[in-house]
């Protein structure tokens, strides 16, 4: 796609809040508030993502002096995906604590990101119909709205005039709660990124591979997880009565091991252990872990995902430090790093000064992610898998059924296979 700035293309757009109270000191908090988390994210980002911080933490600093405000107490700047989320939780989080009074109202401008269908303008190198359907647009709303915003909205107009344009626009009020920063974490990734795709611009990413991670954890640890997650005490000491003094044999081609006694790891083959598991990491990486999508986690498939190769190196760095000083063993040959979108080879990734290998592809959580950015070897997966499943329901029909076939007409047969192929 392209559209009418760099700034655009960068994943930068512009992104409001109002503060519910009216209290000028609820704007001129919330003020710092972005100022601050502008800052932090600068210094991990590439320079020319990093100039853009600078411009808009320049322009809400001098924003006060000149008095812009005029009825409600609101500021506006450009941001992109993590500078968002990052805001928003931070606001939250204030309400929350009570720095800012009352709830206060993130929304964006309709011509963003992911939000418009302009295809005389925004959209107007897009050549397969799509922006004259209004299908960024609708999919941006729908997805706004399962995702948590309080209100969302579709209309024509506004920017390049009436009948040009579909836009896609939401609020979501941020009164403080636990659930108003699960929605805006979840929201905002998916409103910024359901339109946005750069092929300029790199991802790096670390698929992190664990030895044995079940058979790692040291039971110190999981009862100190557990009680640190919340845990009654009375169901720790349930756990711990599960685990003490158990012991296991070892069956092979040649017969069978005494018994021996197992001090560490989870039992395998428990139900109850992906549950431990999980509580077990979230307390090894609370230090470490990031937001979405910068940190992805499922047990023990770990991404870690940055902007910048040097990034990734040191955040995978402080990953290894935070697990394996607690009993896990991250792999030096089963760790593998990708760069997405990749410009004339940025080189590589070292873990303790050891080159991690580099791949062009990955199979995380059983859907393959390419370093083109593309989704074809995914998509060719899953038909090739759908085909076959739908001869194997036409070869188990025909056998199934061979009377159906001696009494019925030709075409009868025919129309039968194919319902059955297509519910299959």
């Amino acid at each position: 796609m392209n559209r009418i700035s760099d700034i655009f293309s960068l994943g930068f757009g512009p992104f409001r809040w109002v503060c519910t109270s009216g209290n000028p000191t609820d704007l001129a908090q919330t003020d710092n508030i972005a100022t601050t988390v502008l800052e932090e994210i600068s210094s991990t980002v590439n320079e020319r993502v990093r100039q853009q911080y600078s411009d808009n933490i320049r322009w809400i600093r001098e924003a006060g002096k000149h008095s812009m405000v005029v009825g409600s107490q609101a500021r506006i700047l450009y941001s992109d995906q993590r500078g968002r989320v990052s805001i928003a939780l931070a606001i939250n989080r204030a309400v929350a604590k009570g720095r800012v009074m009352a709830p206060v109202v993130i929304s964006r401008d309709h011509h963003d990101v992911s939000g418009t269908d302009s295809p005389f303008r925004e959209t107007s190198n897009i050549y397969d119909g799509s922006a004259f359907c209004a299908d960024m647009a609708v999919q941006n709303v729908i997805g706004d709205a399962f995702r948590g915003a309080t209100w969302v909205a579709l209309h024509n107009g506004g920017g390049v005039g009436w009948g040009e344009v579909m836009n896609g626009g939401f609020g979501l009020v941020l009164d403080g709660s636990e659930e108003a920063g699960k929605r805006a974490r979840v929201m905002l990734n998916w409103d910024v990124s359901n339109g946005y795709r750069d092929g300029q611009r790199e991802l790096h990413c670390v698929f992190v591979d664990l030895e044995k991670a079940y058979d790692r954890v040291p039971r110190e640890e999981l009862w100190y997880c557990m009680r640190k997650s919340g845990v009654a005490e009375k169901y720790v000491r349930v756990v711990q009565d599960m685990y003490e003094r158990s012991r296991t044999v070892v069956r092979c081609a040649v017969g069978q091991t005494e018994e021996f006694n197992v001090e560490v790891g989870l039992h395998q083959g428990s139900a109850l252990s992906p549950f431990l598991f999980a509580i077990v990491m979230d307390q090894l990486s609370e230090e470490v872990r990031q937001e979405s999508p910068w940190t992805m986690m499922f047990a023990d498939d770990i991404v870690i995902c940055s902007e910048s190769r040097e990034q990734v190196e040191e955040n995978l760095e402080r990953w290894r430090f935070a697990l394996e000083r607690r009993g896990m063993k991250v792999s030096r040959s089963k760790t593998e790093y990708m760069c997405v979108n990749e410009r004339e080879g940025s080189g590589t990734v070292r873990l303790q000064g050891e080159e991690v290998k580099k791949v062009q592809e990955f199979k995380y959580l059983g859907s393959t992610v390419q370093s083109n950015g593309e989704c074809g070897k995914e998509v060719a997966r899953r038909c090739w898998s759908g085909n076959s499943n739908a001869y194997e329901t036409i070869q188990r029909t025909m056998e199934d059924q061979r009377e159906l076939r001696v009494t019925l007409p030709h075409h009868v047969q025919d129309e039968h296979l194919l319902d059955q192929a297509l519910q299959g």
